[in-house]
């Protein structure tokens, strides 16, 4: 029963980030609460996946259900960064309305060409049409990109920027890729430990694992989640006894590396390597 009481209190911890990173949040609040839910899904996995909850209505009525409306009710990295569109948008009516507080963040070695409320002006132009290649690219499922066109359209948007705007752009646009990914990173994990949750119950039902993920549908899914990354089923390799399995989902590269490397955003953002719990 104490497993049952911690399972509780790892999905408040989980709730909490999910409340923390609402639709209206601003990105550094999204991160933030991605970051907590990372920790509430690592422990939530591993407990569910240790076979130490034995009673089945724990995980069939309270944590696969609610899995689902945690994923349902958190808001996609399309939804964070529209609100950081907002807040730059913000940022540059205020500059109009106070051009004397623009000189004081503008970049040392930036140069001011012509008046000021028209180099506002060119400013707010290219950062609208910065937003809206973001935004095009953003808004559609990360398995769908295509990471080619969106760079070309990024390098065309650079050329096109009045060189003398280049240094405020430099410093005052936010790295769009590293969030986006932490952000599918987590939808990821949640997707994962949702299969890992319906696994379990199986076992607990039928004495085994399935002999492939399939068997969920449609008693725990009405539809398997896909892979945040490859819109593909997450790879399941049962053991031949089906006692225990492999489960993992690629990584931001979209590469199948087999399990065998575990995706860490410390070798760089699109590094290679899966995603699993270890």
């Amino acid at each position: 029963q104490k497993h049952d009481f911690a399972l509780r209190d790892y999905f408040t911890v989980l709730t909490m980030g999910r409340d923390y990173g609402a639709k209206n949040a601003a990105l550094i609040g999204v991160l933030i609460s991605i970051a907590v839910e990372n920790v509430a899904l690592r422990q939530i996995y591993r407990l569910v996946t240790s076979g130490a909850i034995t009673d089945v209505r724990v995980l069939s009525e309270f944590a696969l259900p609610r899995l689902k409306t945690i994923e349902d009710t958190t808001p996609s990295a399309a939804d964070a960064f529209r609100q950081e569109t907002l807040c730059v948008q913000t940022s540059f009516q205020h500059y109009r309305e106070h051009p004397e507080e623009f000189m004081k963040i503008k970049p040392a070695d930036m140069k001011i060409e012509g008046p000021l409320d028209q180099v506002l002006e060119q400013w707010g132009r290219s950062v609208a049409q910065y937003w809206a290649i973001q935004m095009a690219y953003l808004e559609k499922p990360y398995a769908e990109r295509d990471q080619a066109d969106f760079l070309r359209k990024l390098d065309q948007w650079k050329a096109s920027t009045p060189q003398h705007l280049k240094p405020l752009i430099d410093t005052m646009l936010p790295n769009t890729q590293e969030a986006d990914v932490r952000i599918h990173v987590t939808k990821s994990r949640l997707r994962q430990t949702r299969i890992a949750t319906a696994l379990e119950i199986f076992r607990l039902e039928k004495g085994s694992y399935p002999a492939q993920l399939s068997e969920l549908v449609p008693r725990h899914f009405s539809e398997l989640p896909a892979d945040v990354f490859s819109g593909q089923s997450y790879i399941y390799q049962p053991t031949a006894d089906r006692r225990a399995y492999l489960l993992y989902g690629v990584g931001p590269d979209r590469a199948d590396d087999k399990g065998a490397i575990y995706y860490d955003p410390t070798n760089g953002t699109l590094s290679a390597g899966d995603l699993l719990f270890q």
